[in-house]
């Protein structure tokens, strides 16, 4: 019996909620299990963080999950070595510099990463605060 190619995939929001992750790997998920490879996908924003991110106000919460998303990214970077490949969607963590992503390369040599064409460009609809913080390396 042949081993299993066990991938983790990061990617930003939750499974089934953002068309780039639908684009990229969503749909071509059931015909690589067929393949013989598993999967782990780890989205940085929980549901309830999706639900309530674009919307005005909760500052509380969204400093929360903001906060709790960083910490499954921790998590994330020490279980990366058990898996044959990590799969990044567009980014590790959203704010900063490239740290978890430097990191991440320390722990598993087998990235694939993934950017979307448009990630290094501010929004016109992002607060000033957001662009100064999402990191342009």
């Amino acid at each position: 019996m042949e081993k299993k190619i066990s991938v983790l995939i990061l990617c930003p929001s939750p499974r089934g909620t953002a068309a780039t992750q639908r684009l990229k790997y969503e749909q071509y998920l059931p015909l690589l299990e067929k393949a013989g490879y598993t999967f782990r996908i780890s989205s940085f924003q929980s549901r309830h963080f999706w639900k309530i991110l674009y919307k005005s106000g909760n500052i509380h919460a969204k400093l929360f999950w903001v906060f709790i998303g960083y910490v499954k990214r921790v998590i994330d970077i020490f279980r990366s070595p058990f898996y044959d490949i990590v799969f990044v969607n567009i980014y590790v963590t959203p704010f900063g510099i490239p740290l978890f992503e430097t990191v991440l390369f320390w722990f598993n040599k087998n990235v694939i990463y993934d950017l979307d064409d448009m990630v290094f460009l501010s929004s016109p609809n992002s607060s000033w605060i957001k662009n100064k913080l999402k990191g342009k390396r």
